[in-house]
């Protein structure tokens, strides 16, 4: 968006993020743009562009499963204050979700569909913990809560290379989505729900 803002064309920005960073991660052939045969997650908005300051995501399709987003509950009569008001009043930031405990996350990432289990202890609007996977337990670092936003890091050991992984992810109820930022692998997307 600030790009946009500086003067760069909304289809070159889109472009950016979508096939011209999958063809420099060498991945341009299976994902990036929707073509058939190609690895594809699609944000449907309402509003505009994905990429203006208007765009509210209404539904994400995942392996061709949809996963609808809910528009957020309007202020309650008395409490609108604009941009960040939230149950204190104008002004006050949003309540923070409560995402403690254990979710079953499905990584889809370059590689194909990952399983993965996180495992979370939240302190107010930080948390900790641990992402369990098939290639080993990895910590959760830097965890922070921003309303119903999420975000954490995982650095993981890759031939040598530390690999850090930046998750970033809306938390609806007992459910979670987003996307994880894998450096030089390019990004995945990533969904999951809280067990009981």
């Amino acid at each position: 968006r600030k790009a946009i803002a500086a003067g760069l064309p909304a289809d070159v920005a889109l472009q950016a993020v979508t096939i011209r960073a999958a063809e420099l991660a060498g991945l341009g052939s299976a994902m990036g743009s929707i073509e058939a045969g190609k690895i594809a997650n699609l944000v449907v908005t309402e509003g505009g562009n994905v990429l203006g300051d208007s765009a509210k995501v209404r539904a994400v399709f995942i392996d061709g499963a949809k996963f609808d987003v809910a528009a957020a509950p309007a202020a309650p009569a008395g409490r609108a204050g604009g941009p960040g008001a939230g149950r204190g009043g104008p002004g006050t930031p949003a309540e923070a979700a409560q995402v403690g405990g254990t979710w079953r996350l499905n990584i889809d990432s370059p590689n194909g569909s990952q399983p993965a289990t996180l495992t979370l202890q939240q302190n107010g609007t930080s948390f900790s913990g641990k992402l369990g996977s098939p290639m080993g337990e990895l910590d959760v670092t830097d965890g922070k809560l921003s309303g119903n936003k999420m975000t954490f890091s995982t650095t993981m050991n890759m031939g040598g290379n530390q690999l850090t992984l930046e998750f970033s992810g809306d938390v609806a109820g007992n459910r979670v989505s987003g996307s994880v930022a894998l450096g030089p692998m390019g990004n995945a997307t990533f969904t999951g729900e809280k067990t009981p």
